[in-house]
């Protein structure tokens, strides 16, 4: 069952839950892109190496955030890479014949449950360089308050640190 559905120029990004296992309670997610010229067929796809960490669980166009085709953007918002349920997004370039095989960039949480890359978006091109820049939500981020949550403002992709930090 698709999780999340956003256009990506002619291609149609869906998040799915597969591998369902009731007995563990764990799944792998995966991420698909679709062409759609008359019928749907996966051009792309991209699934989580680890269980658990709702891979797709947020998917969208990144906009063009390297000067060539547009991008997509894939959530992770329960992977754990030295922190339990940081979550992460993973960028994936476009190209003429569909997004990359594997992730171009990634930005993970960093804190305990900051399930980051729970949403993600692209934010326009927010700095007026040419480039549009994306967003990834961790909405249980704690700096100072708890589950205070976050929004990560990334812009240009020269580095994995973000440029803009937004909370209430």
């Amino acid at each position: 069952m698709p999780r999340a559905l956003h256009i990506y120029t002619h291609i149609y990004a869906f998040g799915e839950s597969v591998n369902w296992s009731h007995s563990n309670w764990s799944h792998s997610n995966r991420a698909n892109c679709y062409q759609k010229p008359g019928e749907l067929n996966i051009v792309s796809s991209t699934e989580g190496d680890q269980d658990n960490a709702y891979n797709g669980v947020a998917v969208a166009t990144a906009g063009d955030v390297n000067g060539d085709f547009d991008d997509v953007i894939v959530g992770a918002g329960m992977y754990d890479n030295g922190e339990y349920n940081e979550g992460a997004a993973f960028l994936y370039h476009g190209s003429s014949t569909g997004p990359s095989s594997t992730a171009n960039w990634t930005a993970e949480g960093n804190k305990d449950a900051a399930y980051c890359g729970h949403s993600v978006d692209s934010a326009g091109d927010v700095n007026n360089d040419g480039f549009d820049d994306v967003i990834v939500g961790a909405y249980s981020y704690c700096n100072g308050e708890s589950k205070e949550g976050l929004a990560f403002l990334y812009l240009r992709f020269t580095t994995n640190s973000p440029v803009g930090v937004f909370s209430k």
